[in-house]
């Protein structure tokens, strides 16, 4: 018996566990889903292909891109949007058995996510590279970047449980989430971001119990990478403020000092550095002072378009926040059985049963209250910076932006009911996860095809 849960192999414990399940269940998301099947995906390839040339931070208009549109054809945006799909095995061969097409022919391209930084897609980058000198197919290109996702994605959550087994249950629950193995098995930038965040939490709970200068070095080390990885989540070091006071106030002024810079001063400053050397590559073309204005004017307005965003079309039919925080596929069209988002919702209360949490009260406390303020610190940049105020709801907002949220949220709560019944908590959750995962693999199987 391993943490708690008996296996058939000797030496397989529960991080083993893990990832075989991640890589069946992740290697068959690559190869189901079809290309451009998930959300601005053609985005991303720009954004590969720009630093991959140099372009590392926004958009250098003197660069020519190649077509990257014609990589895709016939399965383009307004195709993938817009279900049903029926995609025939000849289209899927038509896109991969393609050349790679690396010729710069275009100035004009969709430079949605061109704001993101270099750090996610350095290594697609050099696929890329690899793929156009060796003049591999469009295919061999795409699943190759793909996999390397998720093989990256998934040994972050590995270790984040081998770091962390107290938490064991939280990082195995929400990396099997559809919505997350979904972004494993894709060429997106959230993939790296959520892992990341499983690693900086699990470091953080390690330090907390331990003490050990390495874990605090490591905080450090993930507290960079998530400031620079995508604008906006600079709030996920915030965690790290209940450690810096860890040890008391008094006789460690100069600790508390130490840790301040350098587990929130410094990540900040890096976060900074990346909105200023992004600016101008703001994906929708909206004026953002008179954003500023009119939520000066109108404070609430704010809360009340967040409120509308599961009702408002096009939000209310594809974009419902909790769906798609558990897994609504695709380009948020492929919706799961409605029994899948209520086992999620019953994993997410058996996580209080299972694990452990020396967490105090205090500490708790102060995840959980920064995790209900994140729902507005995530929310006002896309007000700001991508609504065109006014309007009925925040535009663009979708529930995987709330991933980090959840898991600062289940660090509060986790194992703080393990007493009886625990076992079988931890048998439902599993199998649950597992069956959810195995749906949700039909489920894009059927919807796309």
């Amino acid at each position: 018996m391993k943490n708690g849960i008996v296996f058939s192999f000797p030496s397989l414990d529960f991080s083993g566990f893990y990832l075989i399940l991640a890589f069946l269940f992740g290697l068959a998301f690559v190869f189901v889903t079809p290309p451009n099947a998930t959300p601005d995906e053609m985005a991303h390839q720009v954004k590969i292909v720009r630093v991959a040339q140099g372009n590392f931070f926004g958009v250098n208009n003197t660069l020519k891109m190649p077509d990257i549109h014609s990589w895709y054809a016939p399965l383009d945006n307004s195709r993938m949007l817009n279900p049903p799909y029926n995609i025939s095995d000849g289209e899927i061969k038509t896109i991969t058995h393609r050349k790679m097409m690396c010729t710069p022919a275009m100035a004009k391209v969709n430079n949605g996510v061109s704001s993101y930084s270099p750090l996610p897609y350095l290594l697609s980058a050099l696929n890329y590279k690899i793929s156009c000198s060796l003049d591999l197919s469009f295919g061999t290109y795409l699943y190759s970047s793909r996999i390397v996702s998720l093989i990256v994605s998934v040994m972050l959550v590995f270790f984040a449980i081998k770091i962390a087994p107290d938490l064991r249950f939280v990082f195995f629950t929400v990396s099997l989430l559809p919505t997350v193995l979904y972004q494993f098995s894709a060429i997106a930038a959230d993939s790296f971001l959520i892992s990341l965040t499983m690693i900086y939490i699990a470091c953080l709970y390690r330090y907390i119990r331990s003490n050990e200068g390495k874990y605090l070095i490591l905080i450090f080390i993930a507290s960079i990478g998530i400031c620079f990885s995508k604008p906006a989540y600079a709030w996920i070091v915030a965690a790290s403020i209940p450690i810096i006071f860890l040890n008391g106030y008094k006789g460690n002024i100069p600790g508390i000092i130490k840790k301040s810079l350098f587990l929130i001063a410094i990540p900040c400053v890096v976060h900074i550095l990346l909105l200023v050397t992004s600016k101008g590559s703001t994906p929708h073309a909206v004026n953002f002072e008179e954003n500023i204005q009119y939520l000066k004017n109108n404070p609430m307005s704010l809360f009340v378009e967040m409120y509308n965003v599961p009702f408002t079309f096009p939000f209310g039919d594809k974009w419902n926040l909790y769906e798609s925080l558990i897994g609504k596929l695709g380009w948020l069209t492929i919706p799961l059985p409605k029994w899948c988002y209520f086992a999620s919702f019953l994993n997410f209360v058996l996580i209080a049963f299972c694990g452990k949490n020396i967490l105090s009260r205090k500490i708790g406390f102060y995840m959980v209250s920064l995790a209900l303020a994140s729902l507005v610190i995530i929310c006002l940049p896309l007000y700001i910076f991508a609504t065109k105020q006014p309007f009925p709801a925040v535009f663009g907002l979708q529930g995987r932006y709330f991933i980090p949220t959840l898991l600062i949220a289940m660090l509060a709560y986790s194992g703080k009911l393990n007493q009886t019944g625990s076992k079988a908590a931890q048998f439902i959750l599993i199998v649950s996860a597992v069956a959810i995962s195995f749906t949700s693999l039909c489920a894009v199987y059927s919807g796309y095809y």
